[in-house]
């Protein structure tokens, strides 16, 4: 298992290859972030203010980690960085 800080020093130097926006945490949504993570292992993902709009970002964060079976690395901002083996 890699240590959190190793993976969060990868995560910082990643652009968002992932934007969630309005229509939200789609089945195609999931999709993609799910043949991000077996391609790439380590993502970034992006969400648009519409969607973030009166959500907790740790919840959203949560969500997707787990439909997707992944561990969250980072949330700065409106950007989550997920890591899976």
């Amino acid at each position: 298992m890699i240590p959190l800080m190793e993976l969060k020093r990868k995560a910082k130097g990643l652009k968002p290859t992932v934007q969630i926006g309005k229509y939200g945490l789609t089945d195609e949504v999931l999709k993609e972030i799910n043949k991000q993570l077996k391609d790439k292992k380590l993502i970034k993902i992006r969400l648009q203010r519409a969607f973030v709009l009166g959500k907790s970002r740790k919840e959203i964060a949560k969500e997707i980690a787990n439909k997707t079976n992944a561990r969250i690395v980072s949330i700065v901002g409106n950007t989550i960085s997920l890591f899976k083996e």
